[in-house]
């Protein structure tokens, strides 16, 4: 498969896999770890441990995953877990402190701030707003 992966592609799960452009010829360990960030929302793994995942080094896995998706690994986790919930606040009727248990923020006030901070809206206000 040649050519990228634009901006609304989704992975087998239905998710974004990233905001940017993710080029089908990177490295099978790349994919191997954005597959398990999208299969874990729930974990806020280390840098370290999903370089041992991939049998990297922490620095030869941070300038590949940067090659690849052209974002760090801890902001594509960070806007991960922020697309997830914006979907699962669109979508469902569960509880904000559900979702933020869901995507591994033990607590909810801090879930909603820095969603506030990504989307300029806390969830409840987003929620009502994009359900109009």
């Amino acid at each position: 498969m040649i050519g990228l992966l634009l901006n609304h592609s989704k992975n087998e799960e239905g998710r974004r896999l990233s905001d940017g452009a993710i080029n089908f010829k990177q490295d099978n360990r790349i994919m191997q770890v954005i597959h398990f960030v999208n299969s874990n929302p729930g974990m806020n793994p280390s840098i370290e441990f999903l370089a041992k995942m991939v049998d990297l080094s922490i620095s030869q896995f941070r300038l590949l995953f940067k090659q690849s998706t052209g974002k760090s690994p801890s902001t594509f986790i960070y806007e991960n877990k922020m697309e997830i919930a914006s979907e699962e606040l669109i979508k469902t009727n569960k509880r904000i402190s559900d979702i933020a248990l869901m995507l591994g923020y033990e607590s909810p006030n801090y879930f909603s701030r820095i969603f506030k901070k990504t989307y300029g809206l806390t969830p409840k206000e987003y929620r009502n707003k994009i359900r109009k």
